[in-house]
């Protein structure tokens, strides 16, 4: 796999690891309403929230990594893009991404 889709999976992987810690923990440690005011009360100290907070907590720090990653595999995307290039007729045409080349 080349840089660029390596650099967009991990981003994507990062963003959609925090989405889901936050969902799960919104809808299980600290739910919406009055009861959910009771009940996160007993919840939020449990082992499984405190999981998912920390988890939250890990992957939110990687935001800056993320974002990272996302402008490395636009360079990198732009650089085998330019690196492609051959003859003057080819200068609109990038590589097809599925197609491996040596």
């Amino acid at each position: 796999m080349r840089t660029a889709g390596k650099s967009f999976l991990l981003a994507l992987a990062i963003g959609a690891t925090a989405w889901a810690s936050t969902q799960v923990y919104a809808g299980y440690c600290v739910p919406s309403g009055l009861s959910g005011l009771f009940t996160s009360l007993v919840t939020m100290d449990s082992s499984p929230c405190r999981a998912i907070f920390m988890l939250i907590s890990h992957t939110h720090t990687l935001y800056a990594g993320m974002m990272t990653a996302v402008l490395v595999g636009v360079i990198a995307a732009a650089t085998e893009c330019l690196q492609s290039w051959g003859a003057p007729e080819d200068v609109c045409k990038c590589p097809d991404l599925k197609t491996k080349t040596t």
